[in-house]
């Protein structure tokens, strides 16, 4: 559930993509899909907290640097969860490198968005600009991993 009280979606805001693993157990398919699960919550609550915080800005006259870092922000704690709840599932029946290699690009970019953040809430869009640009290769890199391990929720936006 959210923090507003509302169910939040599982199933994940875009349309699933297409898995690519290869030999996948009944285990792993199940490991997989409660990754996915993780990925569907967090986005949908991470899609309904940032109307929150776009209408607490709206309503509290925030500036647009500390809107786009709280926006940012957001983004970057949505990383940050599926980095938590997935760690907790611990080590994978299978594919255990390709899963750690792609939590750890998970990593990577949940860093870089803090970094855009704080670039974000100094007024410096420029630099924010450059940091999200350079992210687009490594979510394409992630949903290449995700793939090959079975993902078909956290690998399709």
């Amino acid at each position: 559930q959210s923090s507003s009280g509302k169910s939040v979606n599982a199933s994940g805001y875009y349309p699933p993509a297409p898995s690519t693993a290869v030999g996948m157990t009944r285990e792993w398919a199940a490991f997989a899909a409660r990754v996915d699960r993780i990925c569907a919550l967090s986005f949908n609550y991470s899609v309904e907290l940032q109307d929150e915080i776009d209408a607490e800005a709206k309503a509290q006259g925030w500036s647009g640097a500390r809107n786009e870092a709280a926006d940012v922000n957001d983004y970057g704690a949505e990383d940050a969860r599926i980095l938590e709840y997935t760690k907790q599932l611990g080590k994978p029946p299978k594919a255990a490198a390709i899963f750690r290699d792609w939590r750890a690009n998970v990593a990577q970019r949940t860093a870089m968005f803090r970094e855009a953040a704080t670039a974000a809430g100094q007024g410096n869009f420029a630099e924010e600009n450059d940091i999200l640009d350079q992210m687009g290769p490594l979510k394409k890199l992630a949903n290449g991993l995700g793939q090959a391990f079975g993902l078909r929720i956290c690998t399709s936006n």
